[in-house]
């Protein structure tokens, strides 16, 4: 007998800005996969000079202007599986494929008002959009394809694509670009945030087969992943969030390279000195790193920041500047900023 497994999909209506907080509290209440459309993206990626993704004329217009986010929870007998839905929950974090052992059950419906009344606390400090929120009941094949429908292959830097990992010996490399190879349920970034694209460019300019280089705030690990394949001589990544290195670690080895991830902060960084240090992360973070983060540097390194919206680019920028730095480069995209820095 074929166990038939069933999903229970919900979809959010967001805005651009808000999707990606979205995601990532749906990971950390048990979302085994997710999916994301967002017309922003596509635009990005068709207008990219180097990318060889295509449309059809009037696709980009047909899209709706809102982003939709799709997330998949386990479900059995009418109960969907979660975790970490309450503040006070305690998480175990392991490499594990989700299992209805590690989850709690909840109705579908209890499950969709906890998401409106906490995704509605974001419009504190983010546009949320109409935020819409609907759910439906899927089997394992429907999932599988929902989710591959709307994560294809694109070009993240002059020599870097991005690829599912399913289209892993389907899609043959005939570019001569460097692939990696990365899932959507990752939800800690997978690589077509602005943040994560001018980060990537930067890379793609400065790592050399002799560099150290350090991420701080990995994520889903795929800055680490592009600086290894760039030929980087050491790799470390770190993240304060245990789970997103659990997600890091999965995604190294799915991509066959070295890099060292554990979790922790700066002060946890196993080498004294990094020749190039990369940090997506918040702007109000990356003052307080401006001025202890001269120290893991060695003589002429540089450090590539991002997460930083147009309106807290000078806070970061005067930051970094009173603390003996100097901008090397930077660049701009749809209002988010990415600055190297000097020392």
């Amino acid at each position: 007998m074929v166990f038939d497994m069933q999903w229970e999909e919900y979809t959010i209506i967001t805005d651009h800005d808000a999707s990606e907080v979205i995601c990532e509290l749906l990971a950390q209440w048990g979302a085994v996969g997710l999916a994301v459309t967002d017309k922003e993206d596509i635009r990005l990626i068709l207008e990219d000079p180097n990318s060889l993704s295509y449309a059809d004329e009037g696709f980009l217009e047909s899209q709706e202007d809102e982003v939709t986010v799709r997330a998949y929870f386990p479900r059995l007998n009418d109960m969907v599986f979660v975790r970490n839905v309450e503040d006070d929950f305690e998480l175990n974090f392991d490499s594990r494929l989700y299992d209805y052992n590690s989850g709690i059950p909840m109705e579908p419906e209890s499950l969709m008002q906890k998401m409106s009344d906490r995704f509605s606390k974001i419009s504190e400090f983010l546009p949320v959009g109409s935020l819409q929120i609907s759910h439906i009941t899927v089997h394992q094949e429907d999932w599988e394809n929902n989710w591959k429908q709307d994560y294809k292959r694109f070009v993240l830097s002059e020599r870097i694509a991005v690829c599912p990992t399913w289209e892993r010996n389907i899609s043959p490399n005939e570019t001569g670009m460097i692939e990696i190879y990365l899932d959507p349920g990752s939800a800690f970034g997978t690589g077509t945030h602005e943040t994560t694209m001018m980060c990537a460019r930067f890379l793609d300019r400065l790592v050399t087969q002799d560099s150290c280089v350090l991420d701080l705030g990995c994520g889903s690990g795929i800055l680490s992943i592009v600086a290894s394949k760039l030929g980087a001589s050491q790799v470390e990544a770190i993240d304060i969030d245990p789970q997103a290195v659990v997600v890091a670690d999965q995604n190294v080895r799915d991509n066959n390279v070295t890099v060292n991830c554990h979790s922790g902060e700066l002060k946890d960084a196993h080498r004294q000195k990094y020749s190039l240090v990369v940090a997506n992360i918040i702007a109000d973070v990356l003052v307080d790193l401006s001025t202890v983060i001269g120290d893991y540097l060695e003589d002429g390194g540089k450090i590539i920041v991002s997460g930083i919206i147009s309106g807290k680019r000078q806070l970061v920028l005067d930051a970094f500047l009173a603390n003996q730095f100097t901008v090397y480069d930077e660049t701009e995209l749809n209002d988010w900023h990415a600055i190297v820095f000097a020392r």
